[in-house]
């Protein structure tokens, strides 16, 4: 017998509900006992051998749990793991104080470490963006951007500190800027001091970051009807090449976790019953394009987010067609996929997974009427189920989830109202 959950030395909220989890090899047990510090929590007689534990009935510090497998009174099997529960939880934090209102949309948030992070964004209708930067891991603000810039501010890329601690970030009206030269497009001088934009006569889509020091960007010739890749160097701006997406009915995103990527929501209005992706495991030298291998996908499901924690475990999230947030899980680096509605979510914009089973969702859905809904999930079984965080209950959508670590978090959407996750050991 063994765990699934907990981990072996993984950190969990006190006060959070975890679903034990085992599994049991061999002969079937008469029953199955959960044990925290030498005292039963509970008796689980058949499969599956779950118990939901509300741990809130612990105390902060580490504990030791034990399953053991019982066949007529004995036990034949057991395993161990340890693990501590903190002083953690979901707090708001209110940025109205720059000018942040129901009018205005948080795109982004990226923390590069435990101090350091941005939060992108613009009025809702794109015509005027902020920048705003934390040193203290999200307790107060500043604002980094100049006063009133032209366009809403979306997606960032923090290039590192082998670029000067350069960020780069995509805007409103699909332009490309470096973070502190706002006078100009994204690019590099010549050799006789004219400035030469990276993605000339072309809108840019989406932008990520590949670890062999390119951006590796979704963008699209003015003249033309396909997407393209297309790879900047990060240090001299210059695009070195792009490859041509086959599939053009609906904006392609993506994605980069170390050397692999992913370029998805690739559809043709030709096939409704399938969806297509690109894979790259070299850092985007290379790309395969596939067809998205998941049961009931079709044209109608918009997929939004992406997160791999390692080149063969990953996820997309999404709407389904008949209502609910999706969620596609793959164990195999994008072979194959399994589908996963999320009945009690509406549609999940971004993904960020802590461990191979704990992460958060956020909820992109506006509701109407001044109806409220809960807008950020977590899931502790890898994303085959998700519970709301109470706190995050809210007309608005939420678009952005970034964790640092296991518990330095941050959430933002559409409002002044953003969310903070901080722990006390």
């Amino acid at each position: 017998i063994f765990f699934e959950t907990p981990e072996e030395g993984h950190w969990y909220a006190l006060g959070s509900v975890i679903m034990l989890k085992a599994r049991a090899t061999g002969e079937t047990p008469s029953q199955v006992d959960f044990i925290l510090d030498g005292n039963l929590l509970g008796s689980v007689p058949q499969e599956p051998y779950q118990y939901e534990w509300n741990t809130a009935t612990a105390s902060y510090g580490e504990h030791t749990m034990i399953v053991n497998d019982v066949k007529n009174g004995n036990i034949i099997a057991a395993d161990t793991v340890t693990f501590s529960l903190l002083n953690a939880s979901w707090t708001s934090n209110d940025l109205s104080s720059f000018g942040l209102t129901n009018e205005t949309i948080n795109h982004d948030v990226l923390f590069v470490d435990d101090n350091n992070g941005w939060i992108s964004g613009g009025s809702a209708y794109g015509l005027w963006g902020y920048l705003l930067h934390t040193s203290d891991a999200g307790q107060t603000w500043e604002s980094v951007a100049p006063p009133n810039f032209t366009y809403a501010l979306k997606k960032m890329l923090f290039l590192g500190a082998e670029n000067g601690n350069a960020m780069v970030v995509r805007t409103a009206g699909n332009y490309l800027y470096e973070v502190g030269n706002w006078d100009v497009d994204f690019g590099f001088p010549d050799d006789d001091g004219n400035w030469n934009i990276t993605f000339l006569h072309s809108d840019v889509y989406d932008i990520a970051l590949s670890p062999k020091g390119f951006i590796e960007a979704i963008f699209k010739p003015y003249n033309t009807t396909i997407y393209k890749i297309g790879s900047a160097e990060t240090s001299t701006h210059h695009l070195l090449g792009d490859v041509d997406i086959p599939y053009n009915d609906a904006v392609p995103k993506i994605y980069f976790q170390n050397l692999k990527g992913i370029v998805y929501n690739l559809l043709t209005n030709s096939n409704p019953l399938k969806q297509y992706i690109m894979i790259t495991d070299d850092g985007g030298d290379t790309w395969e394009t596939k067809t998205l291998n998941a049961s009931g996908i079709t044209t109608e499901d918009r997929l939004y987010g992406a997160y791999f924690i390692t080149d063969e475990h990953g996820w997309l999230v999404g709407h389904e067609s008949q209502g609910y947030a999706t969620v596609l899980i793959t164990n195999d680096g994008g072979d194959t996929w399994e589908k996963i509605n999320v009945e009690n979510a509406n549609s999940f914009s971004s993904v960020e997974f802590i461990t191979n089973k704990e992460g958060y969702a956020t909820d992109n859905t506006l509701n109407l009427e001044n109806n409220t809904d809960y807008k950020l999930f977590h899931t502790q079984d890898g994303g085959y189920t998700w519970e709301p965080v109470e706190i995050v209950y809210t007309q608005l959508p939420m678009y952005k989830v970034d964790f640092t670590g296991p518990y330095l978090g941050y959430a933002v959407g559409q409002g002044a109202e953003t969310y903070r996750f901080t722990f006390e050991k």
